[in-house]
Order: C-alpha cells, then sequence, then structure tokens
C-alpha cells in the first residue's frame, strides 16, 4: 500500500492508513495531527498483551520524521504486507520492519482520520479542524508467483523508484481489475477530511 499525503491542522485527531479484518489482524500506519507533526507509529495489532496489558515487543514503532519533512507536508508512505513481514517507510526510506503479529488473512484497506479523545488521539477543543490530504493511493498485489503469470514470464513493474507509481504493461492486478474500483479507491480518498465540533 503506498499513498502520498499530508496531515495538518488542530491535535486531537490520528490519520490511518491500515489493513483490517479485525482488533487482532491489522496492520497500521497512524499519524497524529498537530503538535510537531513529526512522528508517525507504525504497528501490527495487537500491540499489548490482552491479558497483562503489557507491551508486545516488536509489534509497534514510534517513528521519528525528523529526517524527513514533517507530516504536515507531502510524504510518500508505504506499507509492503507479505507472508510473516511487514515493513513501513517513508519517502522510499525503510522506517520499521517486523515479523511480529503480521496479519495473516485477507484484510480490507483503510483510510480514515479519527480520534476517541484518548491518550493516543488526543483531544480537538470545539470548533478545531484536521484535515488528512491524499494525492494519490496505490495499492498493489504480487502476483507474479501463480502459475498463469509465471507462463508468461511477466513481473508487476509498480515503480521507478520507490514511492512513484508508473504505468506497467504487466499484468498487475492495477490491470486486471476494472476502473471502478479505483475510482471507489478515489472516492473514499476524497472523503477523508474529517471535522470536530
Amino acid at each position: 500500500m503506498r499513498m502520498l499525503a499530508r496531515i495538518r491542522g488542530a491535535s486531537g485527531a490520528v490519520a490511518g492508513f491500515f489493513t483490517y479484518h479485525n482488533d487482532t489482524t491489522e496492520s497500521d500506519i497512524e499519524i497524529p495531527t498537530g503538535g510537531a507533526l513529526n512522528q508517525l507509529h507504525c504497528s501490527n495489532q495487537p500491540t499489548t498483551n490482552p491479558d497483562t496489558n503489557a507491551p508486545i515487543e516488536g509489534a509497534t514503532f514510534n517513528v521519528s520524521l525528523q529526517d524527513h519533512q514533517p507530516a504536515s507536508a507531502w510524504n510518500n508512505y508505504r506499507m509492503d504486507w507479505t507472508p510473516g513481514r511487514s515493513v513501513w517507510y517513508v519517502n522510499g526510506i525503510q522506517s520499521a520492519d517486523t515479523r511480529v503479529n503480521v496479519p495473516d488473512t485477507e484484510s480490507r484497506i483503510i483510510l480514515n482520520l479519527w480520534s476517541n479523545g484518548g491518550n493516543f488521539s488526543g483531544r480537538m477543543m470545539t470548533g478545531e479542524e484536521a484535515w488528512f490530504d491524499i494525492q494519490w493511493v496505490e495499492l498493489v498485489f504480487n502476483s507474479t508467483a501463480s502459475p498463469s503469470l509465471q507462463k508468461k514470464g511477466t513481473a508487476c513493474s509498480v515503480e521507478k523508484t520507490p514511492g512513484s507509481p508508473v504505468a506497467s504493461s504487466s499484468n498487475c492486478l492495477r490491470d486486471l481489475v476494472p476502473g471502478s474500483i479505483w475510482l471507489m479507491v478515489g472516492i473514499a480518498s476524497a472523503a477523508s477530511l474529517m471535522t470536530f465540533a
């Protein structure tokens, strides 16, 4: 999953870009609004032991954006989900990598801007706003291991450089799925604005 996005506005919300099957099969990129806007969270759920509430080592990472632009600028966020491994990138630079709690079940892809007034999201004051602006989203499914594609000898060329989507003549999922799916992703992206009252 890749997106070019920026997060701006008041503190008290979290921009999310994640896979979701259920509360124990989820992989996240979460970016808090407001403040210095220089940190993001990468995690595979659950991040705490449900019996002891103790953190699960290797399930979550707090990533500093000091070496990048702040989250209020346009950044390329990427998460690669492969069997047994999750890897996160910002602007083509690997930020986190884990084999802990990696999802193993088909999942939905969700983009949202949320808050519950809790410690993680914070609380937004009445009348303030937060924005999750998205220029593009790219979802890539590597199907080159399937026998039908191996016979043709094609590979899915996704990008020239990390985070730069390019057209491809190979049999990528985006070439095989009707355009209406990508229209739905575009509509979901346009609906990512959230105003708090």
